[in-house]
């Protein structure tokens, strides 16, 4: 299981502001959107800008997203193991910040 880096998706760095993050994903979005370009577009690629600017574009959900990002790195440091504490709200953010249908069978 890999962590999704919405920053890598969004092309920025950790340390963006609101702007730069709204711009980035203005730029990419205009880039994918299928209207815009028709051998370039991808509906995997757009849906994945849209859940990391969905995350990333509000402060509370960015938030909650690096402190996540930050516990799967120690877990993946100790070598993947799943023996750090977390609490099952980390855990329906996480399968949340993962994708629609890991979310989804999160919640079953």
């Amino acid at each position: 299981m890999t962590f999704p880096n919405h920053y890598k998706t969004l092309e920025i760095t950790e340390t963006a502001t609101p702007s730069e993050i709204k711009r980035a994903y203005r730029r990419l979005a205009k880039r994918y959107h299928p209207d815009s370009n028709q051998t370039e577009s991808g509906h995997e690629q757009i849906a994945l800008i849209n859940a990391a600017y969905e995350i990333l574009g509000d402060p509370q959900q960015r938030s909650r997203y690096d402190s996540d990002r930050q516990d799967w790195q120690q877990t993946q440091a100790w070598g993947g193991q799943q023996n750090l504490p977390r609490s099952p709200a980390a855990h329906r953010r996480l399968a949340k910040s993962l994708s629609p249908a890991a979310a989804k069978r999160q919640s079953c």
